[in-house]
């Protein structure tokens, strides 16, 4: 289950969450997996089964144990994960039999419990009994479909749980306050979520060493050095909060620096995890002697000493961010305004060096909140976030066209009725005869070992103009529509020189319209196939689902709400 807005109640379950099922439901804590070849193996045709027993029957009596087994046929599209990369294989439909010996129930009734994944995500099969099977002379067969998971079981028991429908996915509730004396000691603060290091609640009692007048608790940077981590990460603590949809907001708390080190809050925070030797945003940042800087990610915008400030003792910090101006402010001092254009969203910020730092009174507010909705329907480029839209999925058919579904379940494309004339050129008139299925590398932006394809992997120039002159622009508007495999208008082609996508329905390319930003934003469109053009190369991230062009940094292709 993932709730990626827990203010509101929101949630997803996803179809692993059955998956999980097809073992946690028929095997209790401590059941043992059967060896391979006596019990667990691969498939004939591809996929692979375990077996499951209840601990301390290996040798009961012949017939009289339990089992559960576990079948899965998952094809490699469907199976590829971040890491590591995944050697190609294949799956097919196949009929398997089992011979169940030893002490195995071999005559009792087996419940046969089945999910299936479909491709396209409309013809789904979650966790459902579909079948029940005796066994003749201690063997059974089973007929069995490519993406599938199976339980064959001797067990009871196992329903699939209802669920209500969930709350509205709704955006951060604002303005927000929070003194932390409503959190239990030791726990983490509330939708706060820690990118480094370990932001803990302290109850002042719990350490007579704390200088500290304040009879309440606290919310306190704990870990005095990085973590042994698995990926490049922000090179100091920072926890971030709120929605990565807010534009403007003052963003503030009281800091206290218990002995050295530095206490920072920031805004417009963009990017701070996995993959970040530094964090993306504006930052305000004090150490104990006073010294400020005023930075966007590692740009310092201004700095200087701030007189006043109170040396192991509380102090406020307050970051105010509207349109272009920020504004930093110290203990409601007015310390610098500056004039930038990087960061237009993003999340608010607390942060510190590697030092015990306190932080109370956190507060967000005179927040406005920006979206993609001014420009209009239609695909658009937005902020890299977590939500559906902006997560895509990229399937790679057997003749080498692509497709790419969002996350919410609507396919990239253009629709059958915009298109104006029937276009009668080769795939190669475009894109020469470079177009090839994409192919997967290792990118080293950040996180070394995420996989990535990237479709300008070919050496050499990669603004070969392509012959485009006699060839009309056929449709402008980029839009998603349900999922239809077999329409050429959401069926993409990829030039691994030029790092283009082609649609085959009008041989257009997708493009970036770098003129039209609105609170950064960006309208996608139709443009010629142009190789070397940083408007229309594109790369995809498998970890994040995220699709990005080479003109926006920062932003992702995105589906619309």
């Amino acid at each position: 289950m993932v709730a990626y807005s827990p203010w509101n109640g929101h949630y997803d379950v996803p179809g692993t969450a059955w998956a999980s099922a097809h073992t946690t439901q028929f095997a209790d804590p401590g059941w043992i997996y059967l060896n391979q070849g006596s019990g667990s193996g691969h498939l004939p045709k591809g996929g692979s089964y375990v077996t499951l027993i209840p601990p301390g029957s290996e040798n009961s009596a012949h017939g009289t144990i339990d089992f559960s087994i576990v079948i899965e046929t998952m094809s490699h599209d469907m199976s590829t994960c971040v890491r590591p990369d995944l050697p190609a294989y294949s799956v097919e439909k196949q009929t398997v039999t089992f011979n169940l010996v030893g002490g195995l129930k071999d005559n009792a009734p087996l419940y046969v419990w089945y999910t299936h994944f479909d491709r396209e995500s409309v013809k789904n099969v979650y966790f459902q009994q579909v079948a029940t099977i005796t066994p003749q002379n201690g063997q059974f067969s089973l007929s069995l479909d490519v993406d599938s998971i199976y339980t064959v079981t001797t067990t009871t028991g196992q329903r699939k749980g209802q669920y209500p429908t969930p709350p509205t996915n709704t955006i951060f509730p604002l303005p927000y306050y929070d003194d932390f004396s409503q959190n239990a000691n030791h726990s983490q603060a509330k939708y706060f979520t820690d990118q480094t290091g370990a932001f803990e609640i302290l109850s002042l009692t719990d350490s007579s060493s704390l200088r500290n007048s304040k009879p309440d608790q606290v919310l306190r940077q704990m870990s005095l050095g990085p973590s042994i981590s698995w990926c490049d990460e922000s090179s100091s603590p920072v926890s971030i909060i709120g929605d990565p949809r807010m534009c403007d907001v003052s963003v503030g708390a009281d800091i206290l620096i218990e002995k050295s080190g530095s206490a920072v809050i920031g805004g417009r925070v963009i990017s701070t995890g996995c993959g970040n030797t530094y964090s993306i945003g504006y930052f305000l940042s004090v150490d104990q002697n006073g010294y400020w800087t005023l930075s966007a990610g590692l740009e310092i915008l201004s700095k200087g000493k701030y007189p006043k400030f109170a040396i192991g003792d509380w102090n406020s910090l307050n970051l105010k961010l509207k349109k272009t101006q920020i504004r930093a402010f110290i203990n409601g001092d007015l310390v610098s305004t500056v004039t930038d254009t990087k960061f237009t969203r993003g999340w608010a910020a607390i942060g510190s060096s590697w030092d015990y730092v306190q932080f109370d009174n956190f507060f967000m507010e005179d927040a406005q909140y920006c979206n993609c909705g001014n420009l209009g329907t239609g695909v658009t480029m937005s902020f890299c976030d977590s939500y559906k839209a902006n997560q895509w999925d990229l399937k790679t058919d057997v003749d080498g066209t692509i497709r790419l579904r969002s996350n919410n379940s609507l396919c990239l494309g253009v629709a059958p009725s915009a298109l104006k004339m029937q276009v009668n050129q080769k795939h190669s008139d475009i894109l020469g005869d470079d177009y090839v299925r994409p192919k997967h590398r290792i990118h080293k932006r950040g996180r070394p070992q995420d996989i990535k394809v990237r479709f300008n992997d070919k050496k050499g120039d990669r603004r070969k103009p392509i012959d485009h002159h006699h060839h009309e622009q056929v449709a402008e508007t980029v839009t998603v529509l349900p999922c239809d495999p077999q329409q050429a208008g959401q069926q993409w082609r990829v030039s691994e020189l030029g790092g283009v996508l082609m649609n085959v329905a009008n041989f257009q390319c997708l493009a970036v319209n770098g003129t039209l930003f609105v609170n950064d934003c960006s309208r996608v469109s139709f443009a010629p196939c142009i190789h070397g053009s940083p408007d229309r190369l594109w790369s995809y991230d498998k970890l994040s689902g995220h699709l990005q062009n080479d003109i926006t940094d920062y932003l992702c292709l995105s589906a619309g709400a």
